[in-house]
């Protein structure tokens, strides 16, 4: 089932949640809407479902407007970050019942009801728990619960609203890796709202990045990851530092440093440099364009980083998080020099970045 969002505005009284907002979701392909809190990504979500609806605009089903449709008639399945569980039923009934409350001329006979459910409990990993009530499972199990269930009707669409959410990050990861897995089997569109970055880049075919109401992004994890369109992106997509620069006779400087690039820029004053904390690379101190002191340093896992204090000049420093190469050793109070390795530039109050390296 291919969606079309064609110009959708949303109001909540005095706060915008959606502003003119377009966007084209391919037949089975799974989409993520990833953003922070107000972004308006959750009121996409149930504008599509059925569950709100919009000041101005349409969501187009297969090409037909869907805004005079209810969400019975929508034939979508959602899931929930909360499960939505209904706790007198066991494990079998909460999935078979969209099934039997389905009207009279619809719903199938009891016969198939029951092998529908059972087919359903397999292909979730859960056929052990059909008699158990919902109290009776671990969230991660809940979670294949509620799947199990939106998958029962046989929806056009599944939406999934934060469906991870609510549990611990180990098990968060084994459902997300399963829902990839499971969803490759599926022939159905699923839209996929959260505020994980992991998830979304790990999960998503392609992600859709918000901000205030409007999209800031469409891409490819890779492409949403390592060529960020604006400052907004950048910054809210993995971790980053941003330091302070001014551009001064075609060049970029860090305090009395020039930073070597092949970009004559035109603007003069000042601006930002974006970069990630792997891509800033320790060297000599006389050679490199950062210079400070190393504040601590940690091991998490298998990476290292350092806390390193800068000095940028005109008596400001800034405390920046950077990797540390395996090769690399240093110790508080060290003095060291960092280059970025790939970085964007940004003047001051600007979205869209005046250069870019990669070294």
């Amino acid at each position: 089932m291919k969606i079309d969002v064609r110009n959708l505005s949303k109001r909540f009284g005095s706060f915008v949640a959606l502003k003119n907002v377009n966007l084209d979701i391919a037949s089975g392909e799974l989409l993520a809407l990833l953003g922070p809190s107000g972004s308006g990504k959750t009121t996409l979500l149930r504008i599509i479902a059925g569950l709100d609806w919009a000041d101005t605009g349409d969501v187009l089903f297969a090409g037909e407007s869907a805004a005079r449709l209810d969400v019975r008639k929508r034939h979508v399945g959602f899931v929930f970050q909360h499960y939505a569980l209904f706790r007198h039923m066991t494990v079998f009934e909460n999935v078979a019942f969209g099934l039997r409350v389905k009207p009279r001329r619809e719903r199938k006979p009891e016969h198939e009801i029951v092998k529908r459910v059972k087919k359903l409990l397999e292909f979730v990993h859960i056929e052990g728990f059909a008699d158990r009530y919902p109290d009776q499972l671990s969230g991660g199990q809940r979670q294949r619960v509620a799947l199990a269930r939106a998958l029962a009707i046989e929806p056009n669409v599944l939406l999934l609203d934060e469906p991870f959410g609510a549990l611990d990050a180990k098990v968060r990861k084994s459902l997300r890796r399963w829902l990839r897995d499971l969803h490759g089997e599926l022939n159905v569109t699923s839209v996929l709202v959260t505020h994980d970055q992991e998830e979304a880049l790990e999960v998503a075919d392609r992600v859709v990045v918000m901000g205030n109401g409007k999209i800031e992004q469409v891409g490819s994890p890779e492409e949403i990851y390592n060529e960020p369109a604006n400052s907004f992106v950048f910054d809210f997509i993995g971790e980053s530092v941003k330091l302070p620069v001014r551009i001064e006779n075609g060049g970029i400087w860090i305090g009395s440093r020039r930073l070597a690039t092949n970009d004559e820029l035109p603007s003069t004053g000042p601006a930002r440099l974006f970069v990630r904390p792997h891509d800033l690379t320790f060297g000599e101190v006389s050679e490199a364009p950062l210079q400070g002191s190393v504040r601590s340093v940690r091991r998490i896992g298998a990476l290292s980083f350092a806390d390193v204090r800068l000095d940028c000049g005109g008596g400001d420093d800034f405390l920046v998080e950077a990797s540390l190469p395996p090769e690399t050793s240093v110790s508080p109070g060290d003095l060291v020099g960092l280059t970025p390795r790939r970085y964007r530039i940004y003047e001051d109050g600007a979205a869209e970045s005046l250069t870019s390296a990669s070294l």
